[in-house]
């Protein structure tokens, strides 16, 4: 169905570093992309269509949806990044809520799990279960969470995540009777994190197909994990994914979002404040895992999760374990470079790390 603002497609002419945009607004012939001429000459119309976008979004379409909607038949004027990166930009300058879809649940738990005994973890489908889906870009797979809990929590144990971002390593808490808490800067996450405690607690209120959930307590702060406000000694366990650099941006321009450095050294530099941070809420004896891949920047490897490693060893913690996870569904640098000549990418990343640290006193 077309749209209130695309009615008809955009006139695009050739592709790559040819490509011409007619603007809709102005009749100008545009090079290459059109964001950058709305902004500049035509921000009313733009932000209009951007709020177009995030109504869109909160009716249940995803920025990929709304590329091929606002299509209209013909070719994307521009890429669903751009769709997601400005539906965050209304949302942060307008304060709405971003809001994700209900899922019915089957059952709070796999149909068949089996905890895992090697250092290496591949995991081919995401978890379907409870309420998770991929909503949440970047997110991880509940088998992780799952997995470390199972591993290393009992009963009335606290389990913190300093990344909330989907929610996911709650969900896994609440479904298998942990108290959790949940942190993030940004406030998509924290406010998608909410909905989702929400459908759970709804569910199991209501679906009389499945059994209720086991009593737990949760909760959901909007913070910096370099500024825990937690009391010493508090927590039992910590479980988190932060951003990898500036490869995904999670926020638009929320101050102190670690996934807007671009420098190496501050990035690294941040990370250690995080990790001191985690070591004091941290209870000695107890485990603190981060999940961290590496990245390319001009065709090289970055040993990104490597030196955050080095953060967390320099913030007093003990190296356990180091397994390795394998990506299933990594496309990031499949899109920017390919298999053309020996001089181009050969090998694309598919490992991440999961570190397991210890705080020993």
């Amino acid at each position: 169905m077309p749209t209130q603002n695309f009615k008809k497609p955009m006139t695009i002419r050739g592709s790559g570093t040819s490509r011409e945009i007619v603007c809709p607004i102005c009749n100008r012939t545009i090079s290459r992309t059109l964001p950058p001429h709305m902004r500049k000459e035509h921000l009313k119309e733009w932000d209009k269509w951007c709020t177009e976008f995030l109504e869109l979004y909160n009716k249940g379409y995803s920025p990929k949806q709304i590329m091929d909607l606002i299509s209209v038949g013909g070719r994307p004027p521009f890429t669903w990044s751009v769709i997601a990166n400005e539906i965050r930009r209304i949302a942060e300058q307008t304060r709405r809520v971003l809001l994700i879809p209900a899922k019915k649940v089957r059952r709070w738990s796999p149909e068949t799990f089996q905890k895992e005994r090697t250092t290496v973890w591949q995991f081919e489908k995401r978890g379907n279960w409870a309420v998770h889906d991929a909503h949440y870009r970047g997110n991880w797979p509940p088998q992780i969470p799952r997995n470390l809990i199972l591993h290393y929590l009992k009963k009335d144990d606290m389990i913190l995540d300093p990344f909330v971002g989907g929610g996911t390593t709650l969900i896994e808490s609440r479904s298998l009777g942990i108290d959790c808490i949940g942190l993030d800067i940004s406030p998509h996450s924290v406010n998608f994190s909410k909905q989702k405690m929400h459908q759970m607690t709804k569910e199991s209120s209501t679906n009389p197909q499945i059994v209720q959930l086991p009593s737990s307590e949760w909760g959901i702060i909007r913070g910096d994990a370099r500024k825990l406000p937690l009391k010493d000694c508090s927590i039992d366990f910590i479980c988190g994914q932060p951003p990898y650099g500036d490869a995904i941006k999670y926020t638009y321009n929320v101050q102190g979002d670690l996934s807007h450095i671009h420098q190496l050294d501050r990035f690294y530099e941040e990370m250690r404040f995080a990790a001191t941070e985690l070591h004091r809420v941290l209870r000695k004896g107890k485990y603190c895992t981060i999940l961290i891949g590496d990245i390319r920047r001009k065709k090289r490897i970055v040993p990104l999760g490597l030196n955050v490693m080095d953060r967390f060893l320099e913030s007093e913690f003990a190296l356990e374990e180091i397994i390795i996870k394998k990506q299933n569904q990594e496309r990031s640098t499949w899109n920017f470079y390919s298999n053309k000549d020996e001089n181009e990418l050969r090998f694309r990343i598919e490992h991440e790390y999961l570190f397991i640290f210890r705080k020993s006193h």
